[in-house]
């Protein structure tokens, strides 16, 4: 901590710090922080400590604001803890237009270390009215021995959220085929590169070993500098992480971590992948595809019809409006998937790993693997698909399935790859 107060100070000269946290992560390391920032003599402006959940809506930012109005120079905020505490500090600093801190307080709030926002109608709305973007935060610090003292649980969620970058890299490598976005060779070095060798060691994780816990800090990181490099979120999210916002926005999943979901939304992910690629794709199956697509008029009455007017409603519509091709366009991107589809295979197939393997060591891990860890069913968790995909306009296997007809199978694969297993497998988890 002392470390970080005097590369605060460096960095920051001249500027105050603005601790932004909430009780729990104020107690594991904002206590402390608070009192290194002051005796290292940076300018530490009264922190913002929420009784409850910090949440990142206009009425915490607007508080926040008012608290420090009065204050020569805009503060760094500084977020201790990940999700929306790091939202928070993230989206002042985009309206001061100037850069955030973060120092992390448990092994899940790592992936908070990027430009990244978490999307929601609330956060799209900021964004929105807000002068500046998003931006990786300036300055991160961590004490491992702290993070290790976190609850297990968090080192779970986190290794969740790493584990997911094997899914998000799959869809990483779809969008760039089909044209979607670019691939800067040092933005999937950072991200990919070294994943495999960070997340070999589940069990050891789960029990606490330093160097595995280290392993994990240090691929999230990279992860939120692979955002930055690509100046693109898809080296962070692809399909599962959309599962994941479904399930976070469902009243009937238990309320869990991100970073636990997103493990979950990986093997949904790959279950469509798997149900995808035995299958070739070929021209003789373009008119098929193009005449299961509906035209938007349709898609929108769909929508409209499944969801109940409000801010998720207009969010998903202006989403899949973004994303919705004309019959040319689809016609032309059917037939580039259709003659680039074995080379697109083999990619995938680099990329991914066997289902079994998957499970088994987010199991170990202590992560999610079946619906009944959060509390659903297999046919509710593989309905959810079709709201996540039409939840961003990011390109991902789920679009995949769409555009090529294949959709409604993939639906029941995933159905099906959950029937096989109804009882909650995390309870098989090793204990930390």
């Amino acid at each position: 901590m002392k470390t970080f107060a005097e590369r605060f100070l460096q960095q920051f000269p001249g500027r105050p710090a603005l601790l932004m946290t909430d009780q729990a992560n104020w107690n594991l390391a904002g206590r402390d922080l608070y009192g290194a920032l002051k005796e290292s003599n940076v300018p530490v402006l009264r922190p913002h400590v929420s009784d409850g959940t910090l949440t990142a809506a206009a009425e915490t930012l607007d508080a926040v604001k008012a608290a420090v109005a009065h204050t020569d120079a805009h503060p760094v905020p500084v977020a201790v803890g990940g999700g929306d505490i790091a939202d928070c500090a993230k989206l002042l600093a985009a309206d001061f237009r100037g850069p955030w801190a973060l120092f992390l307080s448990r092994p899940d709030s790592v992936s908070a270390a990027s430009p990244l926002v978490t999307e929601t109608p609330e956060t799209l709305r900021i964004l929105q009215a807000t002068p500046g973007k998003p931006v990786a935060p300036g300055l991160v610090g961590y004490d491992l021995p702290r993070l290790l003292r976190a609850p297990a649980d968090a080192r779970a969620a986190g290794y969740g959220d790493l584990f997911s970058k094997f899914a998000a890299g799959a869809d990483w490598l779809l969008a760039a085929a089909v044209g979607e976005t670019a691939i800067p060779p040092q933005a999937w070095e950072a991200a990919q590169d070294r994943l495999v060798s960070r997340t070999i060691h589940p069990k050891e994780l789960a029990d606490g070993d330093a160097a595995a816990l280290q392993d994990l800090v240090d691929g999230l990181l990279d992860v939120g500098r692979a955002c930055t490099l690509a100046q693109s979120p898809y080296p962070a999210r692809g399909a599962e992480d959309l599962f994941a916002q479904v399930w976070t926005l469902s009243a009937h999943a238990t309320p869990l971590p991100h970073g636990k979901l997103a493990a979950l939304g990986s093997l949904c992910a790959l279950v469509f992948y798997i149900t995808l690629l035995r299958t070739p794709f070929t021209p003789d199956h373009i008119p098929a595809a193009l005449a299961t697509y509906p035209d938007w008029s349709a898609r929108e009455a769909m929508i409209s019809s499944l969801l109940p007017e409000g801010a998720l409603r207009s969010r998903i519509l202006s989403e899949s409006r973004a994303k919705h091709l004309s019959p040319e366009a689809l016609r032309q991107r059917l037939a580039a998937l259709a003659y680039g589809w074995e080379d697109l295979r083999e990619k995938l197939d680099r990329q991914l790993m066997y289902f079994p393997r998957m499970r088994a060591m987010l199991l170990c891990a202590g992560c999610p693997v079946t619906p009944a860890d959060i509390g659903l069913t297999p046919a509710r968790a593989a309905a959810s698909a079709i709201v996540a995909q039409m939840l961003s306009r990011r390109y991902t296997v789920l679009d995949l399935a769409y555009e090529t007809g294949r959709f409604a199978d993939c639906v029941a694969a995933l159905q099906d790859a959950f029937e096989i297993d109804r009882t909650p497998a995390t309870a098989a988890a090793p204990t930390p």
